[in-house]
């Protein structure tokens, strides 16, 4: 009956004497583990004997020894231990890839002497494969992040500083042409009769719409990436554009720094106010505010950013939006420097925005490069 029991289960139920050798195994263990034609056929052998015939009979094994050398192993290490075991037992059987999920205990006679011990094991390959595939994706999709990560790094950096170069192209020589024009006209206006009102109007319309074009080119300029940020730093910067944003909008903001005079790595200014751009923005469309609270600080090793409006409030639907990309690039700005960046909405109480940026780190980076500068 037992026979009978066992040999129509899946798993692999055996037992072996103290000399690990089959005193019983099912037709599952014959068919699966040893190759053998029949159930008497392992009674009084070891896994080695089935593992070296296999690798006689089959040279395309050459681990079927090894797992046979497991197998042993564990059977070593139950009747050492007198208690029962788990184990993972796998190898290269018959030409293909077995992964057996193994419980194996001692067991004992009327003496409560350990004469040999049981097993049962479970072919666990294809969950095994499905876990190491899954793995395997999810340690390629973590390389992949990183290497978007990257490639967004670089493109804001190459972005930036392509930002730079056409703001001082429009502010330097669009504007400086736009100036002599001016003063050409201004020339021009006063060589003119007096009494030639038509002339003298034509000129002074001129005149105003070149104030009015050397206006929104400065404009155009400083949206580009403002000169005070590369010439005064961040404090300006953020001050600059709270007031831009309030004559804009007409949001009242009060704008706090402590101390005044905070001086950060250029990279880590930047990615700062481009946030602080972002979330002006985000502001003004959604938030539905009449005042803002901005605090620049720079605690311990750290320097903060809080900005807290008195809006609708934000949801946490709308934060964790995957389509959001001006909050996820918001996020992603401090990912290369270690920041951290949190979002907190209350209904009806408005939203706050924090961005902490490690100033060690910063520093560091800092004096090697000026290190290596010298």
């Amino acid at each position: 009956m037992v026979r009978l029991m066992c040999d129509n289960v899946p798993d692999l139920i055996w037992a072996k004497d103290m000399n690990k050798r089959f005193i019983f195994a099912n037709k599952a263990v014959c068919h699966k583990l040893l190759n053998a034609k029949n159930t008497d056929e392992p009674i009084g052998k070891t896994d080695m004997y089935f593992a070296n015939r296999e690798r006689q009979t089959n040279r395309g094994d050459p681990d079927y020894h090894t797992f046979g050398e497991i197998c042993q192993v564990s059977d070593e290490a139950v009747m050492k231990s007198k208690k029962p075991e788990r184990f993972d037992e796998f190898g290269n059987i018959k030409g293909k890839f077995l992964y057996l999920d193994v419980h194996k205990a001692p067991f004992w006679d009327e003496h409560k002497n350990c004469i040999g011990t049981v097993g049962c094991g479970r072919d666990v390959t294809k969950e095994k494969k499905l876990e190491d595939e899954r793995k395997q994706f999810e340690l390629e999709l973590i390389k992949s992040r990183e290497v978007l990560r990257k490639l967004f790094a670089n493109l804001q950096s190459v972005r930036e500083e392509e930002r730079k170069r056409i703001s001082r192209e429009i502010h330097d020589e669009l504007g400086q042409a736009l100036t002599a024009l001016k003063m050409d006209l201004y020339w021009l206006d006063s060589k003119l009769v007096s009494d030639n009102k038509v002339l003298h109007k034509k000129t002074t319309s001129m005149l105003n719409l070149l104030d009015t074009t050397i206006q929104r080119v400065k404009k155009l300029s400083a949206d580009l990436r403002p000169g005070l940020l590369d010439d005064l730093g961040l404090v300006a910067a953020i001050e600059w554009q709270a007031g831009e944003f309030q004559d804009h909008t007409g949001i009242k903001c009060r704008v706090t720094f402590r101390p005044e005079d905070i001086s950060i790595d250029a990279d880590k200014a930047t990615a700062i106010f481009r946030i602080f751009q972002e979330t002006l923005t985000n502001i003004a469309r959604h938030a539905r505010a009449t005042a803002v609270n901005i605090n620049l600080k720079k605690k311990n090793d750290e320097i903060i950013l809080r900005v807290k409006d008195n809006g609708i409030g934000i949801t946490q639907e709308q934060i964790a939006d995957t389509t959001s990309l001006g909050l996820i690039g918001m996020k992603e700005r401090v990912f290369p420097f270690k920041g951290k960046l949190t979002i907190v909405g209350e209904r009806g109480k408005g939203t706050t925005l924090s961005v902490i940026l490690p100033l060690k780190e910063i520093e560091t980076v800092m004096s090697t490069s000026q290190g290596e500068s010298v």
